[in-house]
């Protein structure tokens, strides 16, 4: 008798203990990367552009899971030029990457490039160091409906005219619990 007590006891127990960490069995966490290129081209030696970044259209991890996403992180921030027609002199003075709400407010600081030869970076992946304040504002744009962000890119140069693709890459990593 006292052994189907302390039997059931723990049965009930084990039924608690478990159903506190259901949902939390069913999450899904992966990652992937994003890739954005951004053209320049002027006549002038600087210039700004600005890319409306819908993820939901980007990645179908996003969209299957949409509301049901509990935490994004972004990180390894890489550059480089993809296209460039220019002189071998030709360089940024300073470069910055910001990200801002779908309708460009509460721009926040991904990255900055200083000093950096155009053609030295043309097929050359190069890790930027970023502002963790930027990217966690990427983090949570991404993650909260309706998973659209404003990329900023701003540019100097030493020398026009500016024609290259500039193409910035993030990993990104989520967990998702389609239960939530």
């Amino acid at each position: 008798m006292k052994t189907r007590i302390l039997f059931s006891a723990l049965f009930i127990s084990g039924l608690f203990i478990f159903s506190g960490c259901e949902e939390d069995l069913l999450d899904v966490s992966q990652d992937f990367d994003y890739e954005q290129e951004i053209e320049v081209y002027t006549t002038d030696t600087v210039m700004m552009v600005t890319e409306v970044v819908d993820m939901a259209q980007y990645s179908d991890l996003i969209e299957k899971y949409g509301d049901n996403i509990k935490d994004v992180s972004v990180s390894d921030v890489q550059y480089w030029l993809t296209q460039f027609e220019g002189n071998d002199t030709q360089e940024i003075i300073i470069s910055s990457l910001k990200v801002a709400n779908e309708d460009g407010s509460d721009e926040v600081l991904i990255a900055e490039i200083q000093d950096q030869n155009l053609s030295a970076l043309q097929d050359n992946p190069t890790d930027l160091t970023v502002e963790q304040a930027g990217v966690d504002q990427m983090a949570e744009l991404i993650k909260n409906s309706p998973h659209k962000f404003q990329l900023i890119f701003n540019t100097a140069c030493n020398e026009g005219p500016l024609n290259f693709t500039v193409k910035f890459k993030f990993k990104v990593s989520f967990t998702a619990n389609p239960i939530q």
